[in-house]
């Protein structure tokens, strides 16, 4: 007796969920058989998926990124986004230090057709960029160089310039330093979460401010003009009358000049380091003392004086 082959059916294709399915029986017939069917059960089982957060990293005192992962296991053209609840956390806070380790963990991803499994990723700190540029100043020839000082571009995480070590500032320019613009270096910082970059400043010396006045003289008609003297206010320290070249000081009264007050002029005076302005000073002539002495005589009674 031929019997038609046996067929079977169910509700389950590739892309239906975990669950049990009835398998059933049916198509087969032959002369003299009475066929009877009993269904089977088809059971999809959860299927293993693994979902690896990626590596990541961040600058020092930035936020965190967002982060992602690999998953390895999806079927039936299932995608990312089919997985819902997926979550990441990481232990780096954001005043983290670079260099150490810190790991990126995912968790909370469902679906009721996959059985789940997390493997942790890796997540750096790298160092943030800092550039510490030396402030500018300027100051007369002269004076004491000020305090030198620094800005500092690209402090992140709550960190201030305390925070920066063995910073040093220099310059070739001392207090004698002619007039002219010196670099203010900045050097030697440090710090394990920064890379670290410098600009220098300026340190301008200018000419100093200078006053030379005649010094007010007098003297008697007839005498000789007294010598003159100078009286320089304001120069530097270490200098002396000597730095200033080629002053001039004149007046016009000579020896047989009437009594009065004439100029005595102040010009010239050279030295780039000094910005000299100069004033001039009077030479009093005064009245010669004379004493007029009679002389004695005599005379007889009666006559004319």
């Amino acid at each position: 007796v031929l019997i038609t082959p046996v067929t079977f059916t169910t509700a389950a294709n590739a892309n239906s969920n975990i669950g049990t399915y009835d398998i059933i029986p049916g198509g087969a017939s032959a002369n003299g058989y009475d066929f009877s069917f009993v269904n089977g059960t088809l059971t999809i089982d959860p299927v293993l998926l693994t979902i690896r957060a990626n590596d990541a990293s961040r600058l020092y005192g930035a936020a965190s990124p967002s982060f992602s992962a690999t998953f390895v296991g999806l079927v039936a053209g299932d995608m990312q986004s089919d997985i819902s609840g997926l979550t990441f956390t990481t232990d780096a806070a954001v005043d983290s230090d670079v260099g150490e380790a810190y790991t990126i963990t995912p968790a909370n991803a469902s679906n009721d057709n996959y059985s789940i499994s997390f493997y942790n990723g890796s997540f750096s700190i790298t160092p943030a960029d800092l550039l510490i540029t030396a402030k500018s100043f300027v100051r007369h020839y002269g004076d004491a160089n000020p305090v030198l000082t620094a800005m500092f571009d690209g402090l992140v995480a709550g960190d201030t310039e305390s925070d920066i070590s063995h910073l040093t500032l220099t310059t070739t320019a001392l207090n004698t330093a002619d007039v002219n613009v010196y670099e203010i270096e900045p050097a030697g910082a440090s710090h394990n979460n920064y890379n670290i970059s410098f600009a220098p400043g300026t340190l301008t010396v200018t000419p100093r401010p200078l006053t030379i006045t005649a010094e007010n003289k007098e003297r008697l008609f007839g005498d000789n003009n007294p010598t003159f003297t100078l009286d320089f206010d304001n120069l530097a320290s270490f200098d002396n009358a000597s730095a200033i070249s080629s002053i001039l000081v004149s007046t016009s009264a000579v020896r047989l000049s009437d009594v009065g007050e004439y100029v005595i002029e102040v010009s010239g005076g050279t030295n780039s380091n000094y910005a000299i302005n100069t004033v001039d000073g009077s030479l009093q002539i005064n009245p010669r003392p004379i004493t007029i002495t009679a002389l004695d005589t005599n005379r007889e009674y009666g006559d004319v004086n």
